[in-house]
């Protein structure tokens, strides 16, 4: 059985500055499965095209992170699939056994191999599952047959940068709606381009949804303010157009 884990360590172990260095660039590093398969011939046998995209690595706090292939519900058709690095679905020819429970996998079969994935567990059944009692635990991790329902999993997540990361000052251009993101209350993602070009996604806020509500899109905004808010554990941030906050500074 081929352990993806395991050998994205191996790869990390034998590339680390290289992989750093593309982090410090970049914010992130990817290996498809065309780099790996004529060096690791259980990758050669998935029958999976060359770009999809096998680990990711990237940087916390300080820290290199990877993932690599993960168990997921598909947000457009609510099915139950596996998914590569990169949160794209991909083909797989059977799902065999799971189990759920922290640390919760499934075994599927990719072409002529079999691999152990583990699954996106969301964490209202994680914080139910640890005040289970030990017999009800040994239950729930009993190896089952087929895949699990959708019900215990979470939906791929989408890269966002939070809006209290933008500059306050500077001009920012929403473009378009490009979905909702359903591990967020189903709160709409804008994609949204900067001064320079550089485009990115944004979750909607109340007051960036007001601003889009009253202007319409494509539309302009610049960070009006950033506070914490009265629990101490975010950032409420308020969003104006460059014309409003032109309008505002008129002299008397």
């Amino acid at each position: 059985m081929l352990d993806l884990a395991q050998l994205s360590e191996t790869i990390l172990g034998r590339n680390r500055h290289k992989i750093l260095h593309k982090i410090e660039e970049n914010q992130e590093a990817k290996v498809k499965i065309g780099q790996i398969k004529n060096i690791n011939a259980e990758v050669g046998k998935l029958n999976l095209d060359d770009g999809t995209i096998l680990t990711r690595f990237y940087g916390i706090e300080g820290e290199i992170k990877y993932s690599t292939f993960k168990v997921y519900v598909d947000g457009e058709d609510e099915q139950v699939k596996v998914f590569d690095a990169s949160c794209q679905p991909i083909k797989v020819d059977k799902f065999i056994q799971y189990q759920l429970g922290i640390g919760g996998y499934q075994i599927v079969q990719i072409g002529e191999i079999q691999i152990k994935v583990p699954l996106s567990i969301k964490e209202d059944f994680r914080k139910e599952f640890i005040s289970y009692s030990p017999e009800k635990k040994a239950e729930v991790r009993k190896t089952r047959s087929g895949k699990p329902k959708a019900e215990f999993l979470q939906y791929p997540p989408h890269p966002t940068v939070p809006l209290r990361n933008l500059n306050e000052g500077e001009i920012y251009k929403v473009l378009k709606k490009t979905g909702v993101d359903k591990n967020h209350n189903n709160a709409n993602r804008y994609l949204v381009e900067d001064a320079t070009g550089e485009q990115f996604e944004v979750l909607g806020t109340k007051s960036l949804e007001s601003l889009i509500a009253e202007k319409g899109l494509p539309c302009e905004f610049e960070i009006l303010s950033k506070q914490e808010n009265k629990k101490g554990n975010g950032t409420i941030v308020k969003v104006a157009s460059p014309e409003s906050e032109a309008l505002a500074g008129l002299e008397f």
